[in-house]
């Protein structure tokens, strides 16, 4: 007993020990310097750039940029060049459009509304693209992302499930284009549940 515990013990350590060796002080540099700015950009828009944010705004950046680092995915993002320059005039276009979608809504309550819980199987094939869309469809007009387990997603929808469907698939095809990965045949459908009469 005291034997399993033991191989249990060094099975668990034995990752750490290797992800440890292999974290030299060169990829430490080439980690936390895009984190760094991008984390103290980040603090620079949530403080308007006031100069006073920044004694406690250091503490946030550095303990940030570590965690990031430490906690990072075993999943390495491969983002293509093309991709992103086609991506990024698409993501500021949705987010303006989501956001005021969003605003036209609370402003007009005579609006339809079709909420709706709507179930997706996703077809690209790997787990950190998949991550990333499922947090780039709450961009999307009326639609966020609820819940994602392995390439099923659940999807909260204002504007009925055929819309929100749409726009998911073709969310997918730019986060494809985006990481240059191709999209499975399979998936792509809405996973019909039972009506409860």
């Amino acid at each position: 007993m005291e034997t399993g515990k033991k191989v249990f013990a060094d099975s668990m350590r034995a990752p750490l020990r290797h992800e440890r060796r292999e974290l030299t002080s060169r990829k430490i540099v080439v980690l936390a310097v895009p984190r760094l700015a991008l984390f103290a950009l980040l603090w620079l828009v949530l403080t308007e750039s006031d100069p006073e944010g920044w004694y406690i705004g250091v503490l946030f950046v550095v303990a940030g940029t570590l965690g990031s680092i430490v906690l990072r995915p075993d999943y390495r993002w491969r983002l293509t060049l093309g991709g992103s320059a086609r991506f990024a005039p698409f993501f500021l276009r949705e987010s303006l459009f989501g956001g005021t979608d969003v605003a036209v809504r609370a402003m007009r309550p005579s609006m339809p509304l079709e909420p709706e819980l709507v179930e997706y199987r996703s077809r690209l094939s790997e787990s950190g693209p998949r991550i990333f869309m499922t947090s780039v469809i709450s961009l999307l007009p009326g639609t966020l992302s609820a819940e994602l387990e392995d390439r099923n997603l659940r999807i909260h929808s204002l504007v009925g499930a055929r819309q929100a469907i749409e726009n998911v698939q073709y969310l997918e095809v730019r986060v494809a284009d985006l990481f240059g990965v191709e999209l499975d045949r399979n998936g792509g459908t809405r996973e019909e549940e039972p009506e409860n009469a």
